[in-house]
């Protein structure tokens, strides 16, 4: 089963289920955070690997334009002594190590805007998730409010009850929102 289709369906049973019933709301809003932090963590796990690739082009731009040099420093030393196979040879190698780093940095390139994309997903992610936990705790202090005020049960037509689902209407919004922006 998709995580996003845990989340709707986790989401719907809430919807579903009377506010006056405490024990399921706060296990449905407990499992909603806990496959978000899931898929938060998934997120990270993608950021941190496009991180780590782009490091390594990095490093592999250095060393490729480390051997450039070092082979331009050899056919100069190769044509300085006379030797036309030896510079031919080292500027061929030039060459090879040149058309790598043209290479490298568009990849490198790419990999810079795939790792700026994740980091931004994931912050933004991390904002939602946050204000998710927040209105969970919203939510869980006003399921109990209406369920008893003094004593008695209260109406669905009552100001807390109205308030609990337009928190749980927000709440619906938010993972809306949430699912919407996964890749």
């Amino acid at each position: 089963m998709n995580l996003l289709s845990r989340i709707a369906e986790l989401l719907d049973s809430a919807l579903d289920d009377s506010p006056n019933e405490p024990g399921g709301v706060p296990e449905v809003l407990a499992d909603i955070l806990e496959d978000m932090k899931q898929c938060l963590d998934d997120v990270r796990r993608i950021t941190v690997a496009a991180l780590i690739r782009q490091r390594r082009l990095v490093r592999n731009l250095k060393t490729q334009r480390t051997q450039a040099d070092l082979w331009r420093r050899r056919a100069r030393a190769a044509s300085a002594c006379g030797d036309e196979v030896l510079t031919r040879r080292a500027l061929s190698r030039q060459k090879e190590h040149e058309e790598m780093l043209t290479q490298l940095q568009a990849e490198h390139a790419g990999a810079m805007q795939t790792a700026d994309g994740y980091k931004d997903l994931l912050r933004d992610l991390e904002g939602r998730y946050e204000r998710a936990k927040l209105r969970q705790c919203t939510i869980l202090e006003l399921a109990h409010a209406t369920v008893f005020a003094n004593g008695e049960r209260l109406t669905e037509s009552s100001a807390w009850a109205q308030r609990f689902q337009q928190l749980e209407r927000e709440l619906a919004a938010l993972d809306q929102e949430f699912r919407g922006e996964l890749p």
